[in-house]
């Protein structure tokens, strides 16, 4: 097993692990699992017998970026689990590049799920997590029921990518906890929000929360250099039974080009059904919730047969 998390905690967080969401929200629950040697943890919500709903976060972020969703999907009778990735929130966070690429984070995934003893599912991935929801869909197709893709990468140019890869080689890593500051955080929060929504005090402490583990900045670091932000090859849909496609984009979007993602599924993934929010940012499922939950449990209330691109 990797070391604890605890063991990369450095000095002058504000808000201790025991003190991060779900606390003091009885509709969901968290707990640790071991998957293939490493601690993850999972925020749970709805009845175990409900049908699965898998939520992948983004990069940077945790179970926390689902808080709205989880509740939404327990009430439509789901089983619905969101984890902290490699790397994020509570979960384990190896110092290996390696660990950090679209395979191996894809087959993380995949461990998480077997420990999770999940069958067939949904999937509902968020900017970095619906890269790795497409290649959970690529490699298993018939493990999933339904695919949802909120303000995905992968399928665009990201913005500012470049700069961010520039500017954080190994050697400056020492000083970047200098630099995420809380205000740091909560800008960031706000370039990722669109006008439906502001982030309040206390999500800004939850999203700041992950930076007093080191290990955690150089996760996210390691993701920027290693993973595969990049479209995949149009082939790779062609002639395969997929899972049916919501595709949940934001008219405000900042980080990810919203018009690319949307023409690359017109024009390569039949039936993938593509709705734009009004006011919605990159984080839409937070500054949203009220338009993006309907659209994801109605969705996953509609039987489909799969989707052929």
């Amino acid at each position: 097993m990797s070391p604890t998390v605890t063991s990369s905690l450095r000095r002058g967080g504000q808000l201790p692990p025991d003190a991060w969401y779900p606390a003091n929200d009885p509709r969901v629950r968290a707990h640790m699992i071991e998957a293939a040697g490493e601690r993850v943890r999972v925020v749970e919500a709805g009845p175990a017998a409900g049908p699965a709903v898998l939520l992948i976060h983004g990069w940077g972020c945790s179970a926390f970026a689902w808080r709205h969703v989880l509740p939404a999907l327990a009430d439509a009778g789901h089983r619905a689990l969101a984890i902290d990735v490699r790397g994020h929130g509570l979960s384990d966070k190896p110092d290996e590049e390696g660990s950090y690429t679209t395979a191996s984070l894809t087959t993380h995934v995949e461990a998480v799920r077997d420990a999770l003893d999940i069958g067939r599912h949904a999937v509902v991935g968020h900017s970095m997590g619906g890269v790795l929801a497409r290649e959970l869909m690529f490699r298993e197709p018939e493990r999933l029921t339904h695919t949802v893709l909120v303000s995905p990468a992968g399928f665009g140019r990201i913005r500012r990518r470049e700069m961010g890869v520039l500017f954080s080689p190994n050697f400056v890593m020492p000083v970047i906890p200098l630099v995420v500051t809380r205000a740091a955080v909560e800008r960031s929060m706000r370039h990722t929000y669109g006008p439906n929504g502001e982030p309040s005090p206390r999500e800004v402490e939850d999203y700041w929360a992950p930076s007093q583990f080191a290990a955690f900045l150089r996760a996210s670091r390691h993701l920027l250099h290693v993973f595969d932000w990049t479209p995949p090859d149009p082939a790779a849909w062609r002639n395969r039974e997929l899972s049916p496609m919501l595709a949940i984009l934001g008219t405000h979007e900042r980080l990810l080009d919203a018009d690319a993602t949307e023409v690359y599924l017109a024009a390569h993934v039949r039936r993938a059904r593509v709705e734009v929010v009004e006011g919605g940012g990159h984080a839409v499922q937070e500054d949203s919730p009220n338009v993006v939950n309907p659209l994801i449990t109605g969705f996953l209330a509609e039987n489909g047969t799969g989707a052929r691109a």
